[in-house]
């Protein structure tokens, strides 16, 4: 998989942790953080063709892509997958999943209603439920889409 390096030290693992996702909750309501980071996105997904994830991708950062999805899952079925990913992580930490439960949905609550780049689906999206799908049928789903309902970006891989 992809890793992350800060300083050459592997901060992969540190950086999907809960509290790096809560903090970065409450860092991307600041205007000015988001201010830098977007032009920095847009930056580092120059020229292109490029395949980006983010809860305002599709709104702020690069509202004129030719194909949006929108990937949304019930907030429980969030949390037991993270959960479960934590699990083989972190073997050894005490997890609690109604806490992570408990969290996702204040992260939720606190990315759908901030001021700054709200988490929210783009009107051109195609949205995936993806709450009873597993990755590859996700996938699977995504890569029909295009191939089915954008063939000029299908020949463009």
């Amino acid at each position: 998989g992809t890793k992350f390096l800060l300083n050459g030290q592997d901060v992969s693992t540190q950086i999907r942790a809960p509290k790096a996702g809560q903090a970065a909750s409450i860092i991307a309501a600041v205007p000015e953080v988001r201010a830098n980071l977007l032009q920095l996105q847009r930056k580092l997904a120059y020229p292109g063709p490029t395949v980006c994830e983010g809860r305002d991708m599709g709104t702020i950062v690069f509202p004129d892509a030719p194909v949006k999805f929108f990937l949304t899952a019930s907030a429980e079925e969030r949390a037991k997958r993270r959960f479960l990913q934590l699990q083989e992580e972190h073997p050894d930490s005490a997890l609690d999943f109604k806490t992570i439960l408990k969290e996702q949905k204040q992260r939720d609550l606190r990315d759908s209603t901030r001021k700054t780049a709200p988490l929210k689906q783009p009107e051109d999206a195609i949205l995936v439920d993806s709450t009873k799908m597993t990755k590859t049928e996700v996938v699977n789903f995504m890569i029909e889409t295009i191939v089915i309902k954008f063939p000029q970006i299908k020949n463009s891989l």
